[in-house]
Parts: structure tokens; C-alpha cells; sequence
């Protein structure tokens, strides 16, 4: 088990910039030592445990891969140009 040191206390004190008088200095280091106990008991506990790694998996079919025909995909669109789809403007410009 650890325990938290005066120098500790007063260093994290000083780090914070809070005034301790010394019988706060006494109770600060027993709650910081609490702290860390409970800190490393967290720590062995999860060092226990393992946790299964899942892999991203679509249960409901099978992933597919289908080649497309660009050009005549981009012959059903109502406008095209230079191999891109145009669309009408959305948004209006201060032209």
C-alpha cells in the first residue's frame, strides 16, 4: 500500500496554489493515499480483464463487390458533363 508523503502534499498544495495548515496537511494525506490505493486496486482489476476484440461484420449478407458501368450509369442522368453528374443550384449566389 502506498503512502502519500507531507513533502507530497504540500507540493501538490503549492502546484494548486491552496493553503493547508498542518492538520489539513495530515487529513489531505491520508484522502490523496485513499485515492491512490483505490486508483491502483482499479488498475488490477481491469489488468484482469480481457475484452474480446469484434470485428465490424454485416450478419445480414454477404459483402459483395459489383462493378459498375460508369458511362452508362452517367447516361441515365438527365445532364452530365466532363464525367460528372450536374445538378441544379441550391444554394443562391450574390452574382
Amino acid at each position: 500500500m502506498t503512502k502519500v508523503a507531507r513533502d507530497e502534499v504540500l507540493r501538490i498544495a503549492y502546484l494548486s496554489r491552496i493553503a493547508l495548515k498542518d492538520d489539513e496537511i495530515r487529513r489531505m494525506a491520508k484522502e490523496l493515499d485513499e485515492v491512490v490505493t483505490y486508483a491502483h486496486r482499479v488498475c488490477d482489476i481491469a489488468a484482469e480483464v480481457t475484452a474480446k476484440v469484434h470485428k465490424n461484420i454485416n450478419v445480414f449478407r454477404e459483402d459483395m463487390i459489383i462493378s459498375d458501368d460508369a458511362e452508362a450509369i452517367q447516361a441515365q442522368a438527365p445532364e452530365s458533363a466532363e464525367h460528372f453528374f450536374v445538378v441544379p443550384a441550391v444554394l443562391e449566389t450574390n452574382e
